[in-house]
């Protein structure tokens, strides 16, 4: 018995078509993979620890261990401002090093240190809230009399003859850094 020609051409065409089917899955699944390929993976942050601290005016960023951050690999922000280098921040940053920054009369919130890698990714490291209020320079208003506020002066005397002083002048005083009151 023998197959007519027609019929044996028929099984060719859905056989063809399956062959090109999965060749495009495979050149597309290749082409996709290659994009997403392209965007690359995150680089980590190097893993490390970092304490920070503060005594009166003092903010201190210790490196305790891990991997050492280059210079400009990292920033030391005080309340989102750039403070890298009033802490000393310009050289590479390893364990056992620790930068300080006096800030004086600034108020201090938030102190963070923030790593950003070869690739411009920023990871937070460390963050603390200090809390320190700021003086801005003003005058502590120690004594209040009849509704005004007066600061200390230099003055050498006794805390009553100091007050009985400021009730009758009703002028304003100073704190002297050194001085003791009692």
């Amino acid at each position: 018995m023998t197959v007519p020609a027609s019929r044996m051409e028929d099984a060719v065409s859905p056989v063809i078509g399956t062959i090109l089917l999965v060749a495009l899955t495979v050149v597309l699944v290749g082409i996709i993979g290659a994009v997403l390929m392209g965007f690359g993976m995150a680089e980590p942050a190097p893993i490390l620890g970092i304490a920070i601290g503060s005594q009166g005016n003092i903010i201190t960023v210790t490196h305790l261990n891990g991997a050492e951050l280059p210079a400009g690999s990292y920033k030391i922000l005080v309340d989102g401002v750039d403070k890298t280098a009033a802490f000393g921040g310009t050289r590479d940053f390893g364990p056992g090093i620790t930068l300080r920054w006096d800030s004086g009369t600034e108020k201090v919130g938030t102190v963070s240190v923030v790593y950003t890698s070869d690739k411009g990714v920023s990871t937070l490291i460390a963050e603390k809230r200090i809390g320190k209020a700021g003086s801005g320079g003003g005058d502590l208003s120690i004594l209040t009399v009849g509704g005004k506020a007066y600061t200390l002066p230099l003055f050498n005397g006794t805390w009553n003859m100091l007050k009985n002083n400021v009730s009758l002048s009703g002028s304003s005083y100073l704190i002297q850094t050194n001085a003791i009151y009692y």
